[in-house]
């Protein structure tokens, strides 16, 4: 298949529900195009498109957790980038729970060591790192040991 697709018998689109064919090109989505010829036809079968979805906050799926890191989890982080996309999330930021800097410090590296060794996987993107709790003032679930009151 090339980078080229034209988008045939989907039911609708969500939003768009007078459209009958689709094109995605270079990453870029439009309702129509000059030259036809390169594209490749995927036929939908009578699927629903939707937008793609952003999770803010994800602590983790399945086997793979943000807030334990360790570089030989990067296998995981692929899978769950994979579970994400096939779920309709297109981008998210991993979480790292209230932790002691080390392990938050540790994760943030790790997670920026990932992001720049898998550009180009395929999968849900990572548009940055949610860091969760350090900052609050009512702990709840959040051990007030973990809590950061002022920075420097």
């Amino acid at each position: 298949m090339s980078n080229n697709l034209k988008l045939i018998n989907f039911k609708e689109v969500i939003g768009h529900k007078d459209l009958k064919e689709l094109y995605v090109s270079d990453g870029q989505i439009t309702t129509a195009i000059r030259d036809q010829d390169n594209f490749d036809i995927l036929d939908l079968k009578g699927c629903v498109i939707s937008p793609g979805f952003i999770d803010p906050q994800v602590n983790g799926l399945n086997s793979c957790n943000f807030w334990d890191l360790k570089e030989e989890d990067f296998n995981e982080i692929d899978k769950l980038r994979l579970d994400l996309a096939r779920s309709g999330v297109v981008a998210f930021c991993p979480t790292v729970i209230t932790n002691s800097k080390e392990k938050i410090f540790n994760s943030i590296d790790l997670i920026n060591k990932y992001i720049k060794e898998s550009e180009n996987k395929p999968g849900a993107k990572i548009l940055g790192i949610h860091i969760e709790g350090i900052f609050i003032s009512r702990y709840g679930v959040h051990e007030e040991k973990h809590s950061i009151k002022e920075l420097g």
